[in-house]
Order: C-alpha cells, then sequence, then structure tokens
C-alpha cells in the first residue's frame, strides 16, 4: 500500500508505502513519483 498525506507541522506531502517485499515496495514507490511527475508536468501547462 501506499500512503499520502499532508505534514501536520511543515509545508510536505508525506508518503508512507509498505509491501510483502522491500522490491515491492520501491516499485510502489516508483508508481506514486511517477504520478506525481505527471501532475506537476499537467500543472505547469
Amino acid at each position: 500500500w501506499a500512503l499520502l498525506r499532508a505534514s501536520n507541522t511543515s509545508p510536505y506531502l508525506i508518503t508512507r508505502f509498505e509491501a510483502t517485499s522491500l522490491e515491492r515496495a520501491k516499485e510502489l514507490e516508483s508508481m506514486v513519483f511517477a504520478l506525481f511527475d505527471d501532475i506537476k508536468a499537467r500543472l505547469k501547462n
């Protein structure tokens, strides 16, 4: 699973990842950060 939330104390987004293996957690992380990149690109246009 992946969790995205706003920080309570700072102007940051916090991400958390958990999976049955480190490899799968890294895959989830890559997927979420790819979505971030897509969103940033869309906001610039």
